[in-house]
């Protein structure tokens, strides 16, 4: 009796105790004890203390659940390291429970709850690893908590439960149970160890190892899975083999075997989807084409070949996902062959189709694909995946504006086109006169604006018919003007003092409100862009004083609010890289990044040579510079090591003062040089630029992108509204370029302004 109720889920036979506690002498039959009592009514039937209900079990079990002082983590902690060195001793420590509590399984949700944290941690691994979006994440950790382990868990051991009940309890001891609470602990103690193996250890070796299309690769891969099950099945083996009621549970055992098995077929289907993949790829490239090019390939020109799949962001040019073996002396010419043999096999064959350029391993591709991946030490074997998109045409002559003098300065908005020259003159110029070809007949005025040459301008409002511009000359002053475009009459409304030395540059923050100036002194300046005083007060003043006030047209004389000190030489340039955030560049050979609000240097990075200019992309999320030493550097201000350069683009033999960013695409940015060049960039091709764009006969001075409107598009000649590249240069005339998709100004010191479009063939020598 005391054997069958040591195991006994379910209340024990009721007892009858006397009270007076003496017992009868039991019959030879096989009855169960009975206690007898002086009263002739019985007294009530009591169960053992230590006994209770599965429903009683699972009560306390989910009241314990969030009350966290009352879990034993340690012990939990303990039982995960043991599950790893010796699980025997783990389940040891349920027999120990159950002579204590009269259960197998847990009354402490501690090994829960750790398990959970545990998989919060690996999932943000997993979201670092695979590079996950936080909605993603969120998904991901959701769905491994919930039913990846809890609801599988359920499940599992349910059946297992039903299992063990129906076929492994002993015969003698048919009228006991195995506990629901226990089959559900063993799974969790045998799902422990796989977790750790394949969410915790195979993160380390995911991107260097595992995710390569390797064999080995994939047979590591496939034994981490084997290792795993194999200890699921060993531990709840061990886990059901603990119960005294049931018969030896060897039939956990007999999946084992199976696993050898089972890796050698899924390694086999995977060589066999590979093989299929290759001869698919190869019947889809039946074209002519493609056949010479295979030709060429079996005569020995290659040495070695790649599979590569083929990707694109451009709908209209997709081809399906499937990879295709190349020569490894494959070059973008051959690509394009294989590239349009794909998309008019899903659309027409006598498509027409532009010529596509190849990204790989996060370069343009421009000499042989084998090539380009020994350079970023990329294996030939395995897939490698190659994006596709269609090649910019090249940027052709357009138009010319006249100036008298060195053009020093050019920026552009949608409508309108700003130039600041040599002879002390600021003009404006139509950007519809531009794109109707109307050349000096856009100009719509001239300004007498400072007592020295013109260094720099900056639109700061160009919405509606009122606009504002600064801009900043070698007389040490920065102006701020307003110009109505209906009636095209201007007025300088600040004067801005405090430089000694010429104003080289100036930019203003995204909302209008600040701009900075640097200057020859070393300092960058901090100015308001318009005094909110004063506009109070020509709210609340009368109209007698505003007539006086506008009849005096005297401008207001502004002082800088702060002055931020630590260069030691020229300020070249100066850009807004966030709110209250200005980056410059100096002669001294710093890039500096400044807390406009505290007032102090928040980063620097020192280079060997002077510093020019400075353009920053919120697209890119990065820092150009053009430099004395004739190259262009890409700086992330993000990077806690601010003197590493994380690119370097060399191709101008000369000096290169101005650099500007694409407003709209995130890896064009252009240049300009004292080489006579400018030349249109992709980051992604830091040894050659895409296009040098000739024309200018003396030094480039100064690019710059605008009409953020547009996107970059390659739909032929024409320029439409925000689609210009403007350039200038120091001199008479001033260059302006158009590109159908956005806007760069560009200056040297010849006097003409160079408009050019895409579509048309670059001329060698511009003489408009």
């Amino acid at each position: 009796m005391s054997g069958i109720q040591k195991y006994q889920t379910s209340p024990p036979p009721s007892r009858i105790q006397s009270p007076t506690g003496s017992t009868t002498t039991t019959t030879s039959t096989t009855t169960p004890l009975a206690y007898r009592s002086a009263s002739p009514t019985p007294s009530p039937a009591t169960h053992r203390h230590d006994c209770m209900t599965a429903a009683a079990k699972r009560y306390k079990y989910l009241r314990r659940l969030l009350k966290f002082r009352q879990m034993d983590f340690e012990f939990a902690a303990w039982q995960m390291v043991y599950l790893f060195i010796a699980p025997q001793k783990v389940y040891r420590n349920f027999q120990y429970r159950k002579q204590t509590k009269a259960q197998f399984a847990r009354d402490d949700p501690a090994f829960v709850v750790l398990l959970c944290l545990w998989l919060c941690v690996t999932s943000v691994g997993f979201a670092l690893v695979l590079r996950l979006s936080v909605a993603s994440f969120l998904t991901f950790l959701l769905y491994t908590v919930c039913v990846d382990t809890l609801a599988v868990g359920v499940v599992v051991a349910t059946l297992l439960w039903v299992f063990t009940n129906k076929r492994l309890v002993k015969a003698t001891c048919r009228e006991q149970d195995v506990e629901w609470g226990y089959a559900f602990d063993v799974h969790l103690n045998a799902f422990f160890p796989p977790l750790l193996i394949l969410h915790f250890f195979q993160l380390f070796l995911y991107h260097v190892f595992i995710s390569q299309d390797w064999f080995v690769s994939r047979l590591f891969g496939n034994l981490l899975w084997v290792f795993a099950i194999g200890y699921y099945i060993y531990i709840t083996f061990l886990g059901y083999s603990a119960l005294p009621i049931l018969q030896p549970p060897r039939v956990f055992l007999y999946a084992l075997p199976l696993l050898p098995l089972l890796l050698v077929v899924t390694l086999a289907m995977r060589v066999r989807s590979s093989s299929n993949n290759n001869n698919n790829n190869n019947s889809n490239n039946s074209s002519s084409s493609m056949a010479e090019q295979r030709a060429g390939e079996e005569t020995g020109e290659v040495e070695g070949s790649v599979l590569v799949k083929f990707v694109t962001k451009q709908d209209q040019f997709a081809v399906p996902g499937a990879s295709v073996v190349v020569g490894a002396n494959s070059n973008p010419n051959k690509l394009n062959e294989i590239v349009h043999a794909f998309i008019r096999q899903g659309s027409d064959p006598s498509r027409d189709l532009p010529r596509m350029e190849f990204v790989v391993e996060g370069q343009l591709l421009v000499g042989k694909l084998g090539d380009r991946l020994q350079e970023s030490e990329r294996s030939l074997e395995g897939v490698v995946e190659v994006e596709y998109l269609e090649k910019l045409p090249p940027p052709t002559p357009k138009d010319s504006l006249h100036h008298d003098d060195w053009v020093s300065a050019v920026q552009a908005t949608d409508h309108w086109l700003l130039t600041g020259c040599y002879d002390n003159t600021l003009h404006l110029w139509s950007v519809q006169g531009l794109a109707e070809g109307q050349g000096d007949r856009a100009h719509r005025l001239t300004i007498p604006a400072h007592r020295a040459p013109v260094k720099a301008v900056a639109w700061v409002d160009t919405d509606g018919p009122l606009l504002s511009f600064i801009s900043t000359s070698i007389d040490q002053t920065a102006v701020v003007w307003v110009w109505c475009s209906d009636t095209n009459a201007v007025e300088c409304v600040s004067e801005c003092h405090g430089h000694t030395q010429s104003v080289e540059c100036v930019t203003v923050d995204e909302k209008k409100e600040y701009f900075a100036t640097g200057s020859w002194d070393n300092l960058l300046k901090i100015w308001t862009t318009g005094n909110q005083k004063e506009k109070e007060e020509e709210e609340n003043e009368g109209e007698e004083q505003e007539k006086k006030r506008r009849k005096a047209k005297k401008p207001q004389k502004k002082t800088p609010i702060l002055t931020l000190a630590g260069h030691t030489e020229s300020i070249g340039g100066v850009v807004w890289t966030g709110s209250g955030e200005v980056t410059t560049a100096s002669w001294d050979h710093s890039l500096r990044v400044w807390d406009a609000e505290i007032g102090g240097v928040k980063s620097q990075a020192v280079g060997n040579c002077a510093f020019f200019c400075v353009s920053w992309s919120p697209l890119h999320r990065a820092l150009l510079t053009g430099c004395a030493d004739r190259h262009i550097r890409l700086y992330d201000p993000r990077d806690t090591e601010g003197s590493v350069v994380k690119q370097k683009f060399t191709s101008h033999s000369k000096w290169v003062p101005s650099v500007r960013w694409s407003s709209t695409a995130e890896h064009l940015f252009v240049s300009g040089s004292y080489d006579n060049l400018i030349k249109l960039w992709d980051v992604r091709s830091p040894r050659a630029p895409l296009y040098d764009l000739t024309g200018h006969e003396d030094k480039v001075l100064a690019v710059d992108w605008s009409n953020p409107k547009t996107t970059m598009s390659c739909k032929g000649v024409g320029v439409g509204e925000g689609n210009e590249i403007v350039g200038g240069r120091e001199g008479e005339r001033v260059a302006a370029m158009i590109v159908t998709s956005d806007d760069f100004l560009s200056r040297d010191i010849s006097p003409r302004l160079a408009v050019r479009g895409l579509g048309e063939e670059l001329f060698s020598d511009m003489d408009l």
